[in-house]
């Protein structure tokens, strides 16, 4: 097959000796920026078309032998809710403390635990609290020059106003995790609220009766043991769980068991961000909050 193809074509194509790369990896090297840009940032899923590189120990075409819908990392550690852009969830929040980086029950990655690594936004260090503990650091005050302190340094001040998404220096889950992993956008838990049914342990659509407040506006449900939004997909019928954390604020932790709350990076104004967030009387992803606040961080890639 390889010797129908010009051979100008091939050594064009194939020119990886050079940089001592194979094929593959030039090609994921090459998806890698048309995904995120050469700064890290996400573009959008462009699939890289390789029907004309062909490899020339096997003959085959690179799309034949290659996946290229986007730099994977371990399937154990994201949930693919089947849906319309391509992104998928991770199965857990970050949690610094662990060897995996996202939140482990025995060792094992999952999503039933409230204890979890809080990001103010803008914040890649990462603070974990326990339900013994107050924080050791104080989100934000008068005289804090963090981007997560109100309207400093992004926002208010001339010549240096944040609009759009965080940049990825300030992404703590590109930080925490290395891409292809990031913080969610907005339009990411608008779409993911969008296609999914809440249900209960059991896989039954919630209902007044079987909420922890027992009104039809709270999604909330108990599952192993952890309050929080248990998510089945309209299409394919994956499950993400979503726990009831709570938040951080000055050295204190609050709501924990009752609120959930998730950053995007999304920027909202010259004091806040965008952010997903559940409680008693219901469910908002398209929320907003102080960027001082400790929240969770639910990555995507």
């Amino acid at each position: 097959m390889a010797n129908n193809i010009g051979t100008v074509t091939i050594n064009q194509a194939l020119k990886t000796v050079q940089s001592g790369l194979t094929a593959q990896e030039t090609a994921l090297k090459t998806q890698t920026q048309m995904l995120f840009g050469a700064d890290g940032t996400p573009n959008g899923k462009i699939p890289l078309s390789t029907d004309a590189v062909i490899d020339l120990k096997s003959g085959k075409k690179l799309s034949d032998i290659l996946e290229y819908q986007k730099p994977y990392v371990d399937s154990d550690l994201y949930v693919d809710m089947g849906l319309p852009s391509g992104v998928l969830w991770a199965k857990a929040s970050i949690d610094l403390t662990t060897q995996s980086g996202f939140q482990e029950v025995n060792g094992e990655v999952s999503p039933f635990k409230y204890e979890c690594s809080f990001f103010s936004w803008g914040d890649t260090d990462g603070h974990n609290p326990s339900s013994t503990s107050a924080f050791d650091y104080n989100w934000g005050g008068v005289n804090d020059a963090e981007p997560w302190y109100d309207g400093q340094p992004y926002g208010s001040t001339p010549g240096n106003t944040l609009t759009g998404n965080i940049p990825p220096s300030m992404d703590a889950a590109r930080a925490s995790l290395g891409a292809p992993w990031r913080m969610p956008i907005m339009e990411d838990f608008t779409e993911l609220f969008a296609n999914i049914d809440y249900i209960d342990a059991d896989g039954n659509v919630v209902t007044a009766e079987t909420s922890i407040a027992k009104t039809a506006a709270d999604k909330r449900v108990t599952v192993n043991g952890i309050n929080g939004l248990y998510l089945r997909s309209k299409i394919n019928g994956n499950r993400l769980f979503f726990p009831a954390s709570g938040y951080g604020h000055g050295r204190s932790w609050g709501s924990r068991t009752g609120s959930g709350l998730f950053w995007s990076s999304t920027f909202n104004s010259a004091r806040s961000a965008r952010r997903l967030y559940f409680y008693s009387d219901g469910v908002n992803p398209q929320s907003d909050d102080g960027r001082y606040y400790g929240f969770s961080v639910r990555p995507v890639q």
